[in-house]
């Protein structure tokens, strides 16, 4: 049971990580599309950007099972919240984004979601946290 909440503590720190790099670069690549998509990304992108870097600290000073368990269900839940704007508002016609916008913004939130949902079924085995939070 110890390896597995230290392998799980683990592995939440590096999905973190990489919704961190994933906002950034969603970020990056929407400075060369229209206005409207740079502002929806900076704004979708750097809240998801603060939650996983406030979640990869949060998962880092757990000191018991629960508290690991709320902290990273609490920070999957936002950034797969936050995945799902991405994949959604990337290809309306309202932003009219370029194509490589688009398929960052479809990309970063396809794996974000999938990355979220898998390790938010992982973390409620694991560490019993429900789900709702």
């Amino acid at each position: 049971m110890v390896d597995e909440i230290d392998g799980l503590k683990k592995n939440a720190t590096r999905i973190f990580v990489l919704f961190l790099v994933l906002n950034v670069l969603a970020i990056a690549v929407a400075f060369t599309g229209s206005t409207r998509t740079l502002y929806y990304f900076i704004a979708i992108g750097g809240l998801a950007a603060f939650v996983s870097a406030f979640s990869f600290f949060r998962v880092k000073v757990a000191t018991n099972t629960k508290s690991l368990g709320r902290a990273a269900m609490q920070g999957l839940w936002i950034n797969c919240s936050m995945a799902i704007g991405y994949f959604l508002a990337a290809p309306a016609p309202y932003f009219s984004s370029s194509p490589a916008v688009w398929g960052v913004g479809i990309t970063v939130g396809a794996v974000a979601v999938i990355v979220s949902v898998l390790m938010l079924f992982r973390v409620r085995k694991i560490t019993g946290v429900p789900l709702s939070i």
